[in-house]
């Protein structure tokens, strides 16, 4: 993407890929099929020309383990496919790098093994956590052909890590416990007007409680 070898990135979606563009704008909506979702990545380049990452230098990508997987996949996809990852890479530091790997952070990087994971940590704090389906399950899922089903447990897994986060940045003293609720409450009214649109969205809300119970 970033070196603009449009032929190898196309090669790299399945045909049933869904894309999930949330927010209130144009380009907001889901994207059913490969066709329509390079169309629309497509149309964010061309309005934006890149210039995203560089407005935002201080962006952080948060994750849930993702340095222990979702990075180092995407780093041998780009090994595989010679896509430069030059600003990325500049930024690869474990402890002040531009990504946020929550499970290393409360872990206080490897010191013990947070078990249960984000499931364990999302439901601590009144969030529904795994509904049935975790992680390894994935790939036989994808090998029966669920997509609609995995879309649902990455969407849903992608809420419990915000409010995860939102939480780190409590303890961090970034925000103060009134500005967490301020913003879970503006995400729990979002899901809300949301189910319509992504179904999956009413077990996720149905799933929630409070964290004082």
């Amino acid at each position: 993407w970033v070196a603009g070898d449009f032929p190898a990135m196309l090669a790299t979606y399945h045909d049933d890929f869904v894309l999930h563009w949330f927010g209130a704008n144009p380009m907001a909506g889901v994207k059913h099929g490969k066709a329509a979702a390079i169309e629309a990545l497509m149309e964010f380049t061309r309005r934006t020309s890149r210039r995203l990452v560089a407005s935002y230098p201080r962006a952080k990508l948060v994750t849930f383990n993702g340095r222990g997987f979702d990075l180092p996949l995407l780093e041998l996809a780009a090994f595989r496919y010679g896509f430069s990852m030059r600003d990325y890479l500049l930024s690869r530091n474990r402890f002040s790098g531009n990504s946020l790997d929550l499970m290393e952070w409360m872990s206080n990087y490897g010191g013990y093994k947070v078990v249960g994971g984000l499931n364990l940590l999302a439901k601590t704090i009144g969030k529904p956590g795994k509904m049935g389906i975790a992680g390894d399950l994935v790939y036989q899922m994808h090998i029966d052909g669920k997509f609609q089903e995995i879309n649902d447990y990455c969407l849903c897994d992608t809420f419990d890590t915000y409010f995860v986060f939102l939480r780190t940045r409590v303890m961090t003293g970034d925000i103060s416990c009134e500005r967490e609720s301020e913003l879970v409450a503006n995400a729990k009214e979002f899901l809300r007007c949301k189910c319509d649109e992504y179904p999956a969205l009413r077990r996720y809300l149905d799933e929630w409680q409070d964290d004082e119970d």
